[in-house]
């Protein structure tokens, strides 16, 4: 099908409403996708996160990635701090958030609409690796997820 660029943004701009996630393609040890896996993945999304859509490609031309973290405030917290719904404590993690969101911005700040400021290959190098190897007689080991996924 032909279509121009103006017409392909034309159409997501009236269609792509809500939320959709980059579809995440489990892989098996030999590097062939994990249907089974990939599967699970769209049900939960849809079933459990209740995601609007999903988008799959092999490259994003022009895409601009931006990472806004908090390793620092949120890694002095406890694990079961995720547990937690004190409004309180939701108000602090609400601080977090915008000073975080603050020092992105004066840092990368000038990169938002011209450049990426987060180079994923360099952020996940270490996590999209097969270091798992599979249990006796399991030929389809599947590639990890990133720590805290």
């Amino acid at each position: 099908m032909k279509y121009s660029k103006k017409d392909a943004k034309a159409y997501a701009q009236a269609n792509m409403k809500g939320v959709w996630a980059a579809a995440l393609t489990p892989l098996k040890q030999d590097f062939a996708i994990d249907e089974t896996g990939f599967r699970s993945n769209l049900r939960h999304w849809a079933d459990d996160l209740k995601i609007d859509g999903v988008f799959v490609a092999g490259r994003f031309r022009g895409l601009r990635l931006h990472m806004i973290a908090d390793d620092i405030d949120l890694a002095t917290l406890p694990a079961s701090s995720r547990m937690w719904a004190d409004p309180a404590f939701i108000g602090k993690l609400h601080d977090m958030g915008h000073a975080a969101a603050e020092r992105f911005l004066s840092t990368h700040g000038d990169a938002i609409g011209v450049r990426s400021s987060f180079d994923i290959g360099d952020e996940l190098r270490d996590e999209l690796r097969f270091d798992a190897q599979p249990a006796e007689g399991d030929a389809d080991a599947v590639m990890p997820l990133p720590a805290g996924a």
